[in-house]
């Protein structure tokens, strides 16, 4: 068995092809990581690397306790070290924009299912972008490791997989991008919440660094996928397609200039799912992407439905969807919707119904005072809706309801939580409404 040391292991592309094959190819089929891991770890032990992370696989996450996490063989370095040059790193402070004056809550609103967390204490978050010169970044698919051009890795940028990659020093051979490289790759950064809370909010710290995305300090953008929807913000943007590089859910790339940004949530990886909590800036530069150029007094119910998602669904979504509209709830599907158009829907909101899901994304264009019901199963339920709310003075009521497990046991068990379908208990949602001044008949 070969247990690697730095620098790095590397594969060859051929023997990468041959791990992922034997990893059963889609390693994002569970996104929760524990099939998806426990096949990238058989995978490369049975080709002769061992991946020394494997006790943590099947638990939760451990979260980064500095170095002592590592053991001595791994080589590691902070950006804010003494001797940062030496690793070719310099780091650039960075200060976002505080919110608006008065878009804190002073009161929310406490459901009578399950207490809110909006009114927790916020702390202001030091950020920076870091150059590592011939730095390197190598992706897995729930996170990535930064290496300095000496093969260290940084303990700055620990994101879930990081300290997984950094432990086992096993990586696919590099691909070399010339010039200044920004990292967007960060995980789940192809879908739309991740693309919105956490990319769009570090092109933002990369402009307050000095190197605005739409220009030529930056000669390419890396990112994991673009999607049809992509487009839509990058035009928005004004970034040229082009400088995009999809690199995917597994590799390893270096440049002449790595850029990297800090983290721009606060997160719990022990919690499962993670717990993502976006900073108040943040909500502040999404409510701004989109100008309000009619400002009006919001009055409409609004039922954001998922019927035609993926994933998540209502399971008597017929039955939910007339009880709404029989009390004057328009129904809405943001998954034909543009970004102007589901911004217009939020803003003439007054109270809002959907199950949680990437349409909530969009409360940071609801106005301060109004309400927002989110449907959650008991077993999936997330702290990152309340905390946009309260970031911008929206009510979170929380709505929560048994899982269908509870009922098809046979047919769910093995679907992932954030996956499953739920059943909605109508008179409990009505009595919910009821308490929250949302007058509603059964």
């Amino acid at each position: 068995m070969n247990i690697p040391d730095q620098p790095f292991s590397k594969p060859t592309p051929d023997e990468w092809q041959k791990i992922l094959a034997e990893g059963g190819g889609d390693l994002m089929a569970s996104p929760y990581m524990g099939e998806g891991r426990r096949k990238l770890a058989d995978a490369l032990e049975s080709n002769g690397y061992q991946y020394p992370a494997r006790s943590l696989l099947s638990g939760k996450l451990i979260p980064l306790l500095g170095r002592a996490y590592f053991p001595p063989r791994v080589r590691t370095f902070s950006i804010f070290d003494a001797d940062a040059a030496d690793h070719g790193v310099s780091v650039i402070p960075v200060e976002p924009q505080p919110l608006t004056e008065g878009w804190l809550p002073a009161s929310v609103g406490i459901s009578p299912v399950t207490e809110t967390m909006n009114a927790r204490p916020r702390w202001k978050r030091k950020h920076f972008v870091a150059q590592l010169q011939n730095g390197h970044c190598v992706l897995s698919p729930w996170g990535y490791a930064i290496f300095s051009k000496n093969e260290h890795y940084s303990v700055d940028f620990c994101c879930n997989d990081g300290p997984m990659i950094a432990w086992s020093g096993v990586v696919p051979q590099p691909t070399y991008i010339p010039g200044t490289v920004a990292v967007l790759a960060h995980s789940w950064s192809h879908a739309v919440f991740h693309w919105i809370m956490e990319s769009m909010p570090r092109m933002e710290l990369l402009r307050l660094a000095g190197f605005p995305p739409e220009t030529d300090k930056i000669d390419r953008i890396v990112v994991r996928s673009l999607e049809k929807w992509h487009h839509e913000f990058i035009e928005r943007l004004e970034i040229p397609i082009e400088k995009f590089v999809e690199v995917g859910h597994i590799g390893h790339i270096t440049a002449d200039t790595l850029l990297v940004c800090s983290n721009v949530e606060e997160s719990d990886w022990t919690k499962d799912p993670p717990y993502f909590e976006p900073e108040p800036w943040v909500t502040r530069l999404v409510a701004d992407f989109i100008p309000d150029e009619n400002p009006v007094s919001p009055t409409e119910r609004i039922y954001i439905s998922r019927a035609n998602a993926g994933s998540r669904r209502i399971a008597n979504g017929d039955d939910l969807k007339l009880f709404l509209e029989k009390n004057s709830f328009r129904t809405v599907f943001f998954e034909d919707k543009t970004m102007a158009e589901k911004a217009a829907i939020m803003r003439s909101a007054a109270v809002v119904v959907t199950p949680s899901g990437a349409a909530l994304t969009n409360i940071p264009y609801m106005r301060p005072g109004t309400k927002c019901v989110v449907l959650y199963p008991e077993d999936h339920f997330v702290s990152l809706f309340n905390a946009i709310c309260a970031n911008v003075g929206v009510v979170h009521i929380h709505a929560v309801f048994p899982s269908i497990v509870r009922y098809f046991p046979g047919q769910f068990c093995g679907v992932a939580e954030h996956l499953r379908e739920q059943l909605i208990d109508i008179p409990h949602l009505a009595d919910i409404l009821n308490h929250f001044n949302v007058p509603v008949a059964l």
